[in-house]
Protein backbone atom coordinates (compact mmCIF):
# COMPACT_ATOMS: atom_id res chain seq x y z
CA UNK A 1 0.00 0.00 0.00
CA UNK A 2 2.97 2.63 1.01
CA UNK A 3 4.20 1.94 -2.99
CA UNK A 4 0.92 2.33 -4.23
CA UNK A 5 0.22 5.54 -2.55
CA UNK A 6 3.71 6.66 -3.52
CA UNK A 7 2.78 6.08 -7.29
CA UNK A 8 -0.25 7.96 -6.85
CA UNK A 9 2.14 10.65 -5.25
CA UNK A 10 4.39 11.06 -8.34
CA UNK A 11 1.06 10.84 -10.50
CA UNK A 12 -0.33 14.08 -8.87
CA UNK A 13 2.86 16.20 -7.59
CA UNK A 14 5.26 15.06 -10.96
CA UNK A 15 3.13 15.24 -14.07
CA UNK A 16 5.73 17.47 -16.37
CA UNK A 17 8.38 20.24 -17.03
CA UNK A 18 7.34 23.23 -18.42
CA UNK A 19 7.86 22.95 -22.35
CA UNK A 20 6.95 26.30 -24.94
CA UNK A 21 6.18 25.04 -28.51
CA UNK A 22 8.53 27.84 -30.79
CA UNK A 23 6.25 30.74 -32.79
CA UNK A 24 6.67 30.99 -36.41
CA UNK A 25 6.76 27.73 -37.39
CA UNK A 26 6.73 26.87 -41.32
CA UNK A 27 5.50 23.81 -42.95
CA UNK A 28 8.83 21.85 -42.20
CA UNK A 29 9.37 23.25 -38.63
CA UNK A 30 5.87 22.12 -38.04
CA UNK A 31 6.55 18.57 -39.16
CA UNK A 32 9.31 18.52 -36.71
CA UNK A 33 7.91 19.47 -34.19
CA UNK A 34 5.34 16.43 -34.80
CA UNK A 35 8.33 13.84 -35.26
CA UNK A 36 9.64 14.85 -31.75
CA UNK A 37 6.69 15.50 -29.66
CA UNK A 38 4.14 13.42 -31.60
CA UNK A 39 6.32 10.51 -32.02
CA UNK A 40 8.06 10.86 -29.03
CA UNK A 41 4.86 11.11 -26.85
CA UNK A 42 3.02 8.37 -28.31
CA UNK A 43 2.05 4.82 -25.47
CA UNK A 44 4.97 3.03 -24.55
CA UNK A 45 4.60 -0.31 -23.42
CA UNK A 46 7.12 -0.32 -20.30
CA UNK A 47 6.12 -3.57 -18.39
CA UNK A 48 6.48 -6.95 -18.25
CA UNK A 49 5.48 -8.41 -21.84
CA UNK A 50 3.93 -11.61 -20.89
CA UNK A 51 0.44 -11.73 -20.04
CA UNK A 52 -1.47 -10.17 -16.84
CA UNK A 53 -3.47 -13.34 -16.75
CA UNK A 54 -7.10 -13.25 -17.68
CA UNK A 55 -9.14 -11.45 -15.53
CA UNK A 56 -7.75 -11.27 -12.27
CA UNK A 57 -4.23 -10.08 -13.74
CA UNK A 58 -3.78 -5.89 -12.66
CA UNK A 59 -0.98 -3.97 -13.20
CA UNK A 60 -0.67 0.41 -12.10
CA UNK A 61 2.51 1.99 -12.09
CA UNK A 62 4.09 5.32 -12.89
CA UNK A 63 6.75 6.15 -16.32
CA UNK A 64 8.43 8.61 -16.98
CA UNK A 65 9.75 9.38 -20.43
CA UNK A 66 12.85 11.53 -21.51
CA UNK A 67 12.75 13.16 -24.85
CA UNK A 68 15.38 15.38 -26.85
CA UNK A 69 14.33 18.64 -28.08
CA UNK A 70 17.59 20.37 -28.99
CA UNK A 71 16.43 20.68 -32.18
CA UNK A 72 12.81 21.94 -31.43
CA UNK A 73 14.39 24.87 -29.84
CA UNK A 74 16.34 25.81 -32.85
CA UNK A 75 12.85 25.83 -35.26
CA UNK A 76 11.00 28.74 -35.41
CA UNK A 77 11.51 32.54 -37.12
CA UNK A 78 15.08 34.12 -35.31
CA UNK A 79 14.18 35.99 -32.46
CA UNK A 80 14.78 39.89 -32.83
CA UNK A 81 14.07 39.56 -36.95
CA UNK A 82 11.09 41.23 -37.93
CA UNK A 83 7.73 40.39 -37.08
CA UNK A 84 9.47 37.55 -35.13
CA UNK A 85 7.41 37.02 -31.34
CA UNK A 86 10.23 34.35 -30.05
CA UNK A 87 12.19 36.34 -27.85
CA UNK A 88 14.97 34.08 -27.61
CA UNK A 89 16.15 30.63 -28.27
CA UNK A 90 15.90 28.04 -25.51
CA UNK A 91 18.54 26.65 -24.10
CA UNK A 92 16.53 23.29 -23.24
CA UNK A 93 18.05 19.94 -24.55
CA UNK A 94 15.81 17.56 -22.89
CA UNK A 95 12.22 17.34 -21.90
CA UNK A 96 10.65 14.91 -19.36
CA UNK A 97 6.93 13.97 -18.50
CA UNK A 98 5.42 11.47 -16.05
CA UNK A 99 1.90 9.30 -16.69
CA UNK A 100 -0.25 7.60 -14.83
CA UNK A 101 -1.26 3.64 -16.07
CA UNK A 102 -3.76 1.16 -15.34
CA UNK A 103 -3.35 -2.24 -16.44
CA UNK A 104 -6.20 -5.40 -16.88
CA UNK A 105 -5.58 -8.70 -18.63
CA UNK A 106 -8.75 -9.59 -19.95
CA UNK A 107 -9.86 -12.78 -21.69
CA UNK A 108 -7.71 -15.19 -22.20
CA UNK A 109 -4.18 -13.52 -23.42
CA UNK A 110 -5.59 -9.87 -23.97
CA UNK A 111 -4.67 -6.90 -22.22
CA UNK A 112 -6.04 -3.68 -21.94
CA UNK A 113 -4.06 -0.56 -20.55
CA UNK A 114 -4.82 2.94 -20.05
CA UNK A 115 -2.69 6.29 -19.20
CA UNK A 116 -3.29 9.95 -17.95
CA UNK A 117 -0.82 12.40 -17.80
CA UNK A 118 -1.54 13.97 -15.40
CA UNK A 119 -4.85 13.47 -13.81
CA UNK A 120 -5.16 17.59 -12.63
CA UNK A 121 -3.58 19.22 -15.89
CA UNK A 122 -0.45 20.36 -14.30
CA UNK A 123 2.60 21.35 -16.14
CA UNK A 124 0.37 22.69 -18.85
CA UNK A 125 0.39 18.81 -20.47
CA UNK A 126 -2.37 16.54 -20.85
CA UNK A 127 -2.43 13.10 -22.11
CA UNK A 128 -4.91 10.56 -22.60
CA UNK A 129 -4.10 6.82 -24.45
CA UNK A 130 -4.75 3.25 -24.22
CA UNK A 131 -3.52 0.15 -25.70
CA UNK A 132 -4.74 -3.20 -26.04
CA UNK A 133 -2.05 -6.03 -26.08
CA UNK A 134 -2.78 -9.51 -27.28
CA UNK A 135 -0.04 -12.60 -27.32
CA UNK A 136 -0.60 -14.66 -29.84
CA UNK A 137 1.77 -17.59 -29.44
CA UNK A 138 3.69 -18.96 -26.73
CA UNK A 139 6.61 -21.31 -27.11
CA UNK A 140 6.05 -24.77 -25.57
CA UNK A 141 9.68 -25.85 -24.44
CA UNK A 142 11.27 -22.30 -24.47
CA UNK A 143 9.99 -18.79 -22.61
CA UNK A 144 9.30 -17.39 -25.54
CA UNK A 145 5.70 -15.67 -27.05
CA UNK A 146 5.01 -13.01 -29.03
CA UNK A 147 2.39 -10.24 -29.05
CA UNK A 148 0.84 -7.88 -30.97
CA UNK A 149 0.35 -4.08 -29.55
CA UNK A 150 -1.75 -1.68 -30.65
CA UNK A 151 -1.63 1.69 -29.07
CA UNK A 152 -3.53 5.60 -29.40
CA UNK A 153 -3.27 8.40 -27.48
CA UNK A 154 -3.76 12.43 -27.60
CA UNK A 155 -1.60 14.70 -26.17
CA UNK A 156 -2.16 18.80 -25.44
CA UNK A 157 0.98 21.07 -24.93
CA UNK A 158 -0.42 24.35 -23.32
CA UNK A 159 -2.88 24.63 -26.56
CA UNK A 160 0.05 25.37 -28.66
CA UNK A 161 0.36 22.14 -30.24
CA UNK A 162 -1.54 18.96 -29.93
CA UNK A 163 -1.29 15.28 -31.62
CA UNK A 164 -2.96 12.26 -32.24
CA UNK A 165 -0.87 9.20 -32.45
CA UNK A 166 -1.53 5.81 -33.59
CA UNK A 167 0.27 2.30 -33.66
CA UNK A 168 0.68 -0.99 -34.38
CA UNK A 169 4.13 -3.07 -33.06
CA UNK A 170 4.92 -6.34 -33.49
CA UNK A 171 6.99 -7.39 -30.37
CA UNK A 172 9.01 -10.72 -29.37
CA UNK A 173 8.92 -11.12 -25.01
CA UNK A 174 11.16 -13.62 -23.02
CA UNK A 175 10.81 -14.41 -19.41
CA UNK A 176 13.05 -15.93 -17.45
CA UNK A 177 11.87 -16.07 -13.41
CA UNK A 178 11.55 -12.91 -12.47
CA UNK A 179 13.64 -10.67 -15.60
CA UNK A 180 12.01 -10.04 -18.82
CA UNK A 181 13.37 -8.52 -21.94
CA UNK A 182 11.44 -7.96 -25.01
CA UNK A 183 12.73 -6.01 -28.27
CA UNK A 184 10.85 -5.22 -31.67
CA UNK A 185 8.86 -2.75 -34.00
CA UNK A 186 6.61 -1.27 -35.95
CA UNK A 187 4.49 1.73 -37.19
CA UNK A 188 3.74 4.87 -35.46
CA UNK A 189 1.67 7.89 -37.06
CA UNK A 190 1.38 11.04 -35.62
CA UNK A 191 -1.46 13.84 -36.58
CA UNK A 192 -0.38 17.19 -35.42
CA UNK A 193 -1.90 20.09 -34.96
CA UNK A 194 -1.16 24.20 -34.73
CA UNK A 195 -2.78 27.40 -33.35
CA UNK A 196 -2.69 30.13 -36.31
CA UNK A 197 -1.22 33.57 -35.36
CA UNK A 198 1.74 34.95 -33.45
CA UNK A 199 0.28 36.01 -30.52
CA UNK A 200 -1.03 33.78 -27.30
CA UNK A 201 -1.09 30.57 -27.77
CA UNK A 202 -0.13 31.01 -31.90
CA UNK A 203 2.49 29.14 -33.75
CA UNK A 204 2.37 29.20 -37.26
CA UNK A 205 1.97 33.09 -39.32
CA UNK A 206 -1.27 33.92 -41.03
CA UNK A 207 0.28 33.66 -44.22
CA UNK A 208 1.84 29.99 -44.11
CA UNK A 209 0.10 28.36 -46.56
CA UNK A 210 -0.79 25.09 -45.15
CA UNK A 211 -2.89 27.65 -41.87
CA UNK A 212 -7.19 26.78 -42.52
CA UNK A 213 -8.72 30.22 -42.33
CA UNK A 214 -11.61 28.81 -41.32
CA UNK A 215 -10.69 27.22 -38.03
CA UNK A 216 -7.10 28.89 -37.85
CA UNK A 217 -5.63 25.76 -37.35
CA UNK A 218 -2.88 23.98 -39.47
CA UNK A 219 -2.14 20.29 -39.57
CA UNK A 220 0.67 17.88 -40.71
CA UNK A 221 1.27 14.21 -40.39
CA UNK A 222 4.13 12.54 -40.25
CA UNK A 223 4.58 8.41 -40.10
CA UNK A 224 7.56 6.21 -39.09
CA UNK A 225 8.64 3.04 -38.45
CA UNK A 226 10.35 2.37 -35.09
CA UNK A 227 11.82 -0.38 -33.07
CA UNK A 228 11.58 -0.84 -29.58
CA UNK A 229 13.86 -2.50 -27.41
CA UNK A 230 13.01 -3.15 -23.02
CA UNK A 231 13.67 -5.08 -19.73
CA UNK A 232 11.51 -5.37 -16.56
CA UNK A 233 12.63 -6.84 -13.24
CA UNK A 234 10.07 -7.77 -10.51
CA UNK A 235 10.10 -8.37 -6.93
CA UNK A 236 6.66 -10.07 -5.33
CA UNK A 237 4.41 -7.58 -6.64
CA UNK A 238 6.81 -5.13 -7.36
CA UNK A 239 8.47 -3.69 -10.90
CA UNK A 240 10.74 -1.41 -12.37
CA UNK A 241 11.17 -1.30 -16.40
CA UNK A 242 12.84 0.78 -18.88
CA UNK A 243 11.99 0.83 -22.74
CA UNK A 244 14.18 2.69 -25.35
CA UNK A 245 11.84 3.84 -28.93
CA UNK A 246 13.87 4.12 -31.58
CA UNK A 247 11.92 6.90 -34.03
CA UNK A 248 14.22 9.89 -35.82
CA UNK A 249 15.64 10.26 -32.14
CA UNK A 250 15.61 7.98 -29.24
CA UNK A 251 13.30 8.47 -26.48
CA UNK A 252 14.14 6.57 -23.14
CA UNK A 253 11.27 5.76 -20.37
CA UNK A 254 11.82 4.33 -16.92
CA UNK A 255 8.14 3.08 -14.66
CA UNK A 256 7.88 1.48 -11.28
CA UNK A 257 5.15 -0.07 -10.32
CA UNK A 258 2.18 -3.05 -8.82
CA UNK A 259 1.59 -5.64 -10.94
CA UNK A 260 -1.51 -8.64 -9.42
Amino acid sequence: MRFLALILFCALSLPAFGLSIPKGLSISDQEDVTKILGLGTSMKMATNPYPLGGYSGFEIGYDLSFINIDQLTRLGCDPGSSGCANTARSEEQEFSYGKLTVGKGLYGNVDVFFSFAPLFGAGGVSDYGGSLRWTFYEAELLPIHILILASGNRVNFRNQFSAKNVGLDLLVGINVDDISVYCGGGQIRSEGLFIGGDTGDGTVPTSNPNLDLQTNTSSVTVQRFHTVVGASLEWKTLFVAGEINRYDDSVYTVKAGLRF
